[in-house]
């Protein structure tokens, strides 16, 4: 799982792999916000962005069969369904497309 203090190289290279992250429209991009804990996420699709602006870690869940493109920190951990993520950190998760529910 990529990870950098400058992740501009690796975000730019993210939008170029992933159509959902380069699409100009708002309206398929769903944020929760949890202000209590300072968190939230960004859904584009099968990609999510889990951001933790709190003082304390937080965990997200994931998609069963989620990978993990980056991570601005070394130690952001994946556990099942479960992603760590310290204060002041970000996450990027894909669902992958061979085993997204079919609806």
């Amino acid at each position: 799982m990529p990870s950098s203090s400058s992740g501009t190289p690796l975000l730019i290279s993210l939008r170029h792999r992933y159509s959902e992250l380069a699409d100009p429209r708002l309206d398929p991009t769903q944020v929760i916000v949890d202000a209590e804990r300072a968190t939230f996420v960004v859904d584009r699709g099968p990609t999510q962005v889990l951001v933790n602006l709190g003082p304390h870690g937080a965990e997200f869940v994931i998609a069963e069969h989620a990978v993990m493109l980056a991570a601005s920190r070394p130690d952001i951990r994946r556990d099942g369904r479960t992603v760590g993520v310290p204060p002041d950190a970000v996450a990027i998760v894909r669902a992958v497309a061979s085993r997204l529910p079919r609806g």
